[in-house]
């Protein structure tokens, strides 16, 4: 009733060399999280353009998951730094959502791709 149980071996050189790519391993840090323009007046405009970079180019693509604690600005999940390239931009979207004429309230956005690294971008209702 039980089948027979293979294996296979492989011989590696005492000789042989291996390096590991740390970057693929270990997540290059987060430098900065940028905001155009801000603050923002949500009664004019619908949107900020947030802008993420790493410390350095980003070894393999890298996904960077992004979040915000405010109804009055919202991101999409997730940006990706394409391999090569130190940052990456998305939309922020805004409203005027619970805001009086003349308010202002503060968002706060974390990007995370490991290590979270948060900024704050200020959205108003009115000049």
């Amino acid at each position: 009733p039980f089948e027979a149980i293979f294996s296979e071996y492989v011989l590696i050189s005492t000789s042989s060399s291996w390096q590991i790519d740390m970057g693929a391993v270990i997540p290059v840090p987060i430098a900065s999280l940028t905001f155009q323009p801000d603050p923002v007046d949500a009664s004019a405009v619908n949107q900020s353009v947030g802008t993420v970079t790493l410390s350095s180019p980003a070894a393999m693509d890298t996904i960077v998951y992004l979040q915000s604690n405010s109804q009055n600005a919202t991101v999409i999940p997730s940006v990706t730094i394409k391999q090569g390239q130190s940052s990456a931009t998305f939309q922020v979207l805004v409203n005027t959502n619970g805001l009086a004429s003349g308010v202002s309230t503060v968002a706060t956005i974390l990007a995370s791709n490991a290590v979270a690294f948060q900024s704050q971008l200020t959205v108003k209702n009115g000049p």
